[in-house]
């Protein structure tokens, strides 16, 4: 793969990386349960600085970072916006939104890393960022069926476990 190439791919990632920070934030704004906001908060931080390594392998290989938000971005914040004004569990549609994300995010990243060179800081990094959406996207999983019923203990207390659990 070339370096223009390689550029090319970085770019799209942090669009994306850049996209999932605004919508983690705007979930923990969205949602009333304490630890989602604070899972949530941690997720933008986490996806801040892997915007921040993205930049600086585009900037290290001569390359123009793009700037912008992807228009499926707008489009899944939108719908979140949607489904949590009307939703009677909204910390559960928010997960799945999340889950739905991030499984999206996995995906791009198995793309990329087929087309960077493996013996690559880029696709070392990338990997990296990649393995850590991949447990985000568990914790969402496992979370979501906590949220299956609100007024229920044992609920509260799965919902308790599943976040210790990171």
């Amino acid at each position: 793969m070339d370096r223009r190439d390689q550029i090319d791919v970085l770019n799209d990632l942090l669009s994306k990386s850049n996209d999932a920070e605004k919508g983690f934030r705007e979930a923990a704004e969205d949602v009333d349960a304490p630890h989602l906001k604070e899972l949530f908060r941690k997720y933008s931080t986490q996806r801040s600085l892997f915007g921040n390594e993205l930049k600086s392998l585009v900037t290290s290989l001569g390359g123009e970072i793009e700037k912008g938000d992807t228009f499926a971005a707008k489009l899944h914040r939108m719908w979140m916006d949607l489904k949590s004004s009307v939703a009677s569990n909204e910390e559960k549609n928010i997960l799945e939104e999340v889950r739905r994300g991030e499984s999206n995010a996995l995906e791009n990243y198995n793309e990329a890393l087929e087309e960077l060179d493996s013996t690559s800081i880029a696709y070392q990094t990338v990997l990296k960022q990649r393995d850590q959406i991949r447990e985000s996207l568990a914790t969402a999983e496992r979370l979501i069926p906590a949220y299956d019923n609100d007024n229920d203990n044992l609920t509260q207390n799965r919902r308790d476990g599943y976040i210790n659990q990171n």
